[in-house]
């Protein structure tokens, strides 16, 4: 039977800095000397990911397998192993190290927007990231939408500066 599977590792800041660097290169390894037939390689991709904000249990990494998810916590280099043949190659988790509920509970409190797929594609590749979407609106803009339209939309939008005042920044744009 064939298996869709994408293996990503935490390597945003706190998960470099746990390791994340090298639990990448473990799977990297871990694949790549399986001996697998080649079918499996050509629908398994191991993908860093950004930060998914919660540092404290990293080095992160999901496992998905046909679409169902599992994510672990804590992970070193010398347990990718046991995640590989375990999880991978014979379909059962390795439960200690897959992370409880409060995970899930975090993150289900929050709505995220403009970090929406934080955690879930490559931060360094563009082209992931317009595959989910990016740079639609600036497409948009640069491409369907006047200099007029533009600040209009800025306006309606109530951005506001950074800079203490919070000065709104389609006017400043209208001003010049």
């Amino acid at each position: 039977m064939t298996k869709d599977i994408v293996i990503k590792v935490c390597t945003g800041t706190g998960g470099i800095a746990s390791g994340g660097a090298d639990v990448l290169s473990a799977f990297k390894h871990a694949v790549s000397s399986s001996g697998i037939e080649a079918t499996f390689y050509e629908r398994c991709a191991v993908e860093k990911v950004g930060c998914r904000g919660f540092c404290s249990k990293d080095v992160l990494v999901d496992i998905v397998i046909n679409g169902d998810k599992t994510t672990y916590k804590h992970i070193r280099p010398d347990m990718v192993t046991r995640i590989f043949d375990e999880h991978i190659i014979n379909g059962k988790p390795v439960s200690e190290w897959v992370v409880e509920k409060e995970y899930h509970t975090f993150h289900d409190k929050q709505t995220k927007v403009v970090l929406s797929h934080c955690g879930e594609i490559d931060p360094e590749n563009i082209n992931a990231y317009m595959a989910v979407g990016g740079y639609q609106a600036a497409r948009k803009a640069l491409t369907l939408m006047d200099p007029g339209e533009i600040v209009e939309t800025v306006k309606r939008s109530n951005l506001r500066g950074r800079g203490g005042a919070g000065f709104p920044t389609g006017v400043k744009w209208e001003i010049g």
